[in-house]
């Protein structure tokens, strides 16, 4: 499956215990990709290494909070909400199909049926 979660350093450990609740009902390679405007080496260092128990790829994907300055201010939301709108920029172009998860959620079961709902193409599940 290709994951994306997207985090800062606020949020690194909420991101590594909803990765490793996902890795406890999906087994399998899994590309993982992460999208920040940055965290501390220590945190980067400790998701690899998670990813890499679990026979899975960690993808570090830095994206400049320039681009949110635009998403300042709009309603309640944070501009780091919008971070999600540039995910399909963001990612290798080969890459038709991802399922996007929130940092703070535990996952109880596997996501593979969800996953292969999500179809191919130009599919994208946000």
């Amino acid at each position: 499956m290709n994951i994306v979660l997207i985090s800062d350093e606020n949020y690194a450990i909420q991101a590594a215990v909803t990765l490793q609740s996902f890795f406890d009902y999906n087994e399998g390679c899994h590309e993982i990709y992460f999208v920040t405007t940055g965290i501390k080496d220590e945190s980067r260092q400790k998701l690899i290494f998670l990813c890499k128990m679990h026979n899975s790829t960690f993808h570090y994907i830095y994206m400049d909070d320039k681009k949110l300055d635009p998403f300042e201010g709009i309603g309640y939301w944070s501009k780091y909400t919008f971070m999600k709108i540039f995910i399909p920029e963001l990612l290798p172009s080969h890459i038709n199909k991802v399922l996007y998860l929130d940092v703070d959620i535990l996952i109880k079961s596997s996501l593979s049926d969800i996953y292969t709902t999500i179809g191919g193409g130009t599919d994208w599940l946000l």
